[in-house]
C-alpha cells in the first residue's frame, strides 16, 4: 500500500508563505502564486516541519525537482526568509513600545513557528524604514543576499560598521551611499524626518535584503542621439576586441579588489624579503603554458589563448571579506578571509555579461564538470 501523505496543516502553510512575503522564496524570482516544498524530500523526512518547508512558486519548484536548484541553496533562502522575519518582528515590537503600550495583548506565538505569530509577522513585514531611493546594485541580487547571509550567519547580531559588511556594500552597490548609511547607524537617523525610527544595523541589513528586488540594477545607458537615430550599427557579429578589453579591464577590478590576493599574496615590509612565490606568470605558464601573459595585453591574444586565459582566471579568484590599507612605509592594501565560491559566482556572473554584450556564443559554466569552463550560450542557459 503507498505512503499516503497527509495535507500541510494550514495555520504552517499559512506561517509559510508570511515568512515568504507571500512571494516566491528564490530572491531574482519572487513570482506569486505559491506552492510549498519540502527542502530535505518528503519522502526522506515522511513529516511537514516548518523548518523545512519552503514557498515556490510553480515554476521554481519544477527547477528544484529537477536538481538545477540545489539544497545548499535553499537552506540559504529559507534562513534569509527566517532572519527577515525575525528581525521585522523585533523592529515592529520596539517601534510599539517606544510610542505607547500596544493596545491589546499579542497573541501567543505558534509553538511551531519560528517565534512570531502569523498576523504579527505579516504587520512587521509591511513595514518599510529605509529610503532606497540613491542606491543602486552592480551585483546580482541573488549573489549578494547570498553573500550576507553568510557573512552573518546563524543569530549573529549586526553590528554597525562590520567590517565585512561594510567591504560587501562598497563592492556590491554603484556608490559608496549604502555602506555610509550603514556605518552611521546609532550616530544620525537613515530618514529626516524628525520622527523617523532610528533603525539598528541589524535592521537596516536585514531591509536591504527582504527589499533587495525594489532596488534598481546598474545598467548601460540607454542609446544616446546617434545610436537612437541609427547612427551606430551593430553587425550581429561577434566583437571579440571588444570582449578582450572589458575582460582585461574586468580582471585589473579585481585585482585591485582584492580577488587575487589569495593566490598572489602582495608583498608587506614586515615580511622582511620572505618569498612567497607570487608570480602570475609562473602560475599561467604553468597551467595554459603561456609566458608573459601578465600584466594583461588583450591585443596579443588570439582566439584560443583568450579563451583559455578567461578560464584561468575563473580557477584563481577569491572574494576577500576583509581588507585593511597598511600605512607603514605606505605598504598597501592587505586582503583576508577569503570567500573562493562567491568569487567564482561573480566572476562567471560579470564574465558571461560581457560575453553575451559581445556577441560571443560561449558561456561560462555554473555547474558539475562545466563550472568554470567555456560551454555553448545555448547549454548554460
Amino acid at each position: 500500500m503507498a505512503d499516503s501523505r497527509p495535507d500541510i496543516p494550514q495555520p504552517m502553510r499559512r506561517q509559510v508563505f508570511v515568512e515568504a512575503g507571500h512571494r516566491c522564496s528564490i530572491p531574482t524570482c519572487r513570482a506569486h502564486p505559491l506552492e510549498i516544498a519540502h527542502i530535505v524530500p518528503w519522502a526522506k523526512v515522511k513529516k511537514h516541519e516548518p523548518q523545512n518547508l519552503i514557498a515556490l512558486c510553480p515554476t521554481c519548484h519544477t527547477r528544484y525537482d529537477r536538481g538545477e536548484i540545489d539544497r545548499q541553496s535553499m537552506l540559504i533562502y529559507k534562513r534569509q526568509n527566517q532572519l527577515l522575519v525575525q528581525n521585522q518582528a523585533e523592529l515592529n515590537l520596539a517601534r510599539s513600545s517606544s510610542n505607547e503600550q500596544l493596545a491589546t495583548p499579542l497573541p501567543e506565538p505558534d509553538p511551531n513557528s519560528i517565534g512570531m505569530p502569523a498576523a504579527l509577522l505579516e504587520s512587521a513585514l509591511s513595514k518599510r524604514t529605509v529610503e532606497l531611493g540613491d542606491y543602486e546594485l552592480v551585483w546580482p541580487p541573488h549573489l549578494f543576499v547570498e553573500e550576507v547571509v553568510r557573512i552573518i550567519g546563524g543569530s549573529q547580531r549586526v553590528r554597525s560598521g562590520d567590517e565585512a559588511l561594510v567591504l560587501l556594500l562598497r563592492e556590491a552597490f554603484r556608490d559608496d551611499n549604502v555602506a555610509e548609511d550603514f556605518s552611521g547607524l546609532g550616530a544620525s537617523r537613515v530618514l529626516g524626518d524628525d520622527k523617523s525610527w532610528s533603525i539598528t544595523a541589524n535592521a537596516f541589513i536585514r531591509e536591504i535584503v527582504m527589499r533587495v528586488q525594489e532596488i534598481p540594477m546598474q545598467s548601460s545607458p540607454r542609446p544616446y542621439w546617434g545610436q537612437s537615430r541609427g547612427g551606430v550599427q551593430s553587425s550581429g557579429e561577434p566583437d571579440m576586441a571588444k570582449a578582450r578589453n572589458r575582460f582585461a579591464a574586468l580582471v585589473s577590478d579585481l585585482s585591485q579588489r582584492g580577488y587575487l590576493s589569495q593566490a598572489f599574496p602582495e608583498p608587506c615590509v614586515d615580511d622582511h624579503g620572505e618569498d612567497f612565490n607570487a608570480d602570475p606568470n609562473s602560475e599561467i605558464e604553468r597551467r595554459i603554458g603561456m609566458r608573459n601573459a601578465w600584466p594583461l595585453d588583450p591585443n596579443s591574444w588570439n582566439e584560443d589563448t583568450f579563451f583559455a586565459i578567461m578560464e584561468v582566471f575563473h580557477d584563481l579568484v577569491s572574494r576577500p571579506r576583509k581588507a585593511f590599507y597598511h600605512s607603514y612605509n605606505s605598504c598597501g592594501m592587505h586582503y583576508s578571509s577569503f570567500a573562493t565560491e562567491i568569487g567564482r559566482k561573480l566572476y562567471r556572473w560579470r564574465l558571461n555579461r560581457i560575453l553575451e554584450e559581445a556577441r560571443i556564443p560561449y558561456r561560462l559554466g555554473d555547474s558539475g564538470e562545466a563550472k568554470g569552463r567555456l560551454v555553448s550560450a545555448r547549454v548554460a542557459q
